[in-house]
């Protein structure tokens, strides 16, 4: 048997050197040593995407490389293409070589189907197809183009005309309306008006149901997904390829499981409709076969699907009946390759289809003989979720008592009201960001998410601690004393938001001076300083992280000093 055909499985696990990602064989054994800093699960072509850093590449069954991480994002192989962005922001193809088979980038590249793909050139709004050679197949003439399916899509040729093409770009047939969308078991949505009601037309161009909806999503199964919207509230149901109604729009989320079943959500609470939804499980004919008992329901694949119910997730058959054991905790059970992933609290744990645990991730990080980090998890409810450090092996008890208390604290481990968990999700997490000698560096990242927003607010910190003593350093520790140390590095990070490219993103003059208890940490090469999110910089721009080399500070630094002492050798 040819070692691709052997099935790998990712796993994420604490180290060292941060938190990394690998790949473990089907008895749990570790196959790929985890030195990624993400690893997605292997696809049918036997490849799979890998990040290192802030790039990502391709890897094989070996852990050879296909692609050398150089993308910003590579997206999943379809008819042996991938688009993969580049530094700059533009996209190629790729084939399963790694070979860039388009001789231009572009602004935007859709996944091929039957032989095409939809592509934007980087100048002109207008689409086109290509093809898996990378050549552009149907030129960028349309306003809107559609994926193939069976060997036809829809596009927009004008305001007021659609098309339904095929690979060559004949027109099989023209619609004179405003909206059409894609093709889906012959049948496509529509529009009369613009923003008006949507129904759906044959290929032919009949009307097979009137516009009546405000949402009207492609046919699965000879089943479609519609919506009523009034005064900016949408409710969902369910009809058939008549028109029948077979579930009302009564729903706030009507969600295609597939197998012929559907989940129908309901608001928690219909006064605070952010807080969350629960679901029932219904047929494709409308039948209920749950109670609104479920916080949330996944796709089925073979027959079972993954569902969380009171803090426990378990798998149901297509009756609603449990048909496996459940786990403490919200999360998702997904067959892979004869394995079961369970993802629960934000790890990965691996079984086998008879429930036998056959991989989960150690909470003991060797940092060396004398030193250890713990991870400890506090779960006062779904919504709140903290992993934690706890250090081992101090010489001095009492102080380790002392830091492990404070780096509770700065974890955000704390009693929580009970109103405050009805209204946000916080999770938690830390890693080892650099060790060295005596020097332990911790990152602790946070994440709040207030139910209804349009994203949460991640935090970080950095924590240097000396595991002789305990001590927690400060910048300031770093530098001779009466050196302007402010001053300096003020001007490394002015230097550098005005001639790299990386930090174009920084509000012009926001960063005025570091402050007193500026975010930093330390690596053997370099000082890193670190802002919060918004802090000089938009939300898209993340943790602005300016490096400073030590090469850049010689003459300021205390190499005598117990920081610099604490990861380097004593100087005689």
């Amino acid at each position: 048997m040819r070692r691709w055909r052997e099935h790998l499985y990712p796993i994420a696990v604490k180290t060292v050197h941060g938190n990394k990602w690998g790949y473990i064989d089907g008895s749990g054994r570790v196959r790929i040593s985890p030195i990624y800093d993400q690893a997605d699960l292997f696809q049918t072509n036997g490849l799979a995407v890998v990040t290192v850093g802030e790039k990502q590449g391709v890897i094989n069954h070996l852990g050879h490389y296909v692609v050398q991480p150089m993308y910003t994002w590579i997206n999943p192989f379809s008819e042996g293409r991938a688009v993969a962005q580049q530094e700059d922001g533009t996209n190629v193809v790729i084939d399963e070589s790694g070979k860039v088979r388009t001789t231009t980038p572009y602004h935007y590249i859709g996944p091929f189907k039957d032989g095409r793909a939809v592509f934007q050139p980087l100048e002109g709004a207008h689409y086109g197809y290509l093809d898996r050679e990378g050549k552009e197949a149907l030129p960028p003439l349309y306003i809107n183009a559609n994926d193939f399916e069976n060997d036809r899509a829809t596009v927009q040729k004008d305001e007021q005309t659609w098309a339904l093409i095929n690979t060559h770009g004949y027109a099989l047939q023209t619609y004179h309306h405003p909206y059409v969308g894609v093709l889906s078991e012959g049948l496509m949505s529509f529009q009369k008006e613009a923003d008006g009601k949507a129904g759906y037309l044959n290929e032919k161009g009949d009307i097979v149901i009137a516009p009546s909806y405000d949402v009207a999503l492609p046919f699965s199964e000879d089943r479609a997904i519609v919506g009523l919207t009034k005064d900016y509230d949408t409710h969902y149901g369910l009809i058939d390829r008549e028109g029948k109604v077979l579930i009302a729009p009564h729903y706030n989320e009507v969600r295609d499981l597939k197998e012929a079943r559907y989940g129908l959500g309901e608001p928690i609470d219909p006064t605070q409709t952010f807080l969350g939804t629960h679901y029932a499980l219904a047929t494709k004919d409308g039948e209920l076969l749950s109670d609104f008992v479920y916080t949330d329901i996944e796709p089925f694949h073979d027959g079972v699907a993954s569902v969380v119910q009171a803090d426990e997730t378990f798998l149901i058959d297509l009756s609603g009946q449990k048909a496996s054991p459940a786990f403490q905790g919200a999360g998702v059970m997904t067959k892979v390759n004869g394995l079961w992933q369970v993802f629960i609290n934000n790890r990965i744990r691996y079984y086998d289809e008879g429930g036998q645990l056959v991989w989960e991730p150690e909470t003991t990080i060797q940092l060396r003989q004398l030193y250890q980090v713990k991870e400890q998890l506090y779960r006062p409810d779904q919504n709140y979720i903290v992993y934690y450090p706890e250090i081992e092996g101090m010489t001095d008890a009492a102080q380790q008592r002392r830091l492990n208390e404070q780096l509770k604290t700065w974890s955000q481990v704390k009693t929580i009201p009970a109103e405050q968990l009805k209204e946000a999700a916080y999770t938690g997490d830390f890693e080892v960001q650099f060790f060295k000698k005596h020097l332990l560096v911790l990152e602790l990242s946070g994440y709040n998410y207030p139910f209804g927003a349009a994203h949460g607010m991640p935090t970080k910190m950095y924590v240097n601690i000396d595991l002789r003593d305990g001590h927690v350093y400060q910048l300031a520790d770093l530098f001779q004393p009466g050196t302007d140390y402010v001053s300096i590095l003020n001007q490394h990070i002015a230097a550098q938001i005005a001639h790299d490219p990386a930090h174009a993103d920084v509000f012009p003059d926001a960063f005025q001076t570091i402050a007193p208890d500026q975010s930093f940490y330390v690596d053997d090469e370099a000082l890193y300083i670190v802002f919060d999110v918004y802090e000089i910089a938009p939300y898209v721009a993340g943790f602005p992280t300016f490096k400073i080399p030590f090469s850049e500070l010689a003459g300021m630094i205390n190499e005598q000093g117990s920081f610099w002492t604490s990861f380097h050798a004593t100087r005689a």
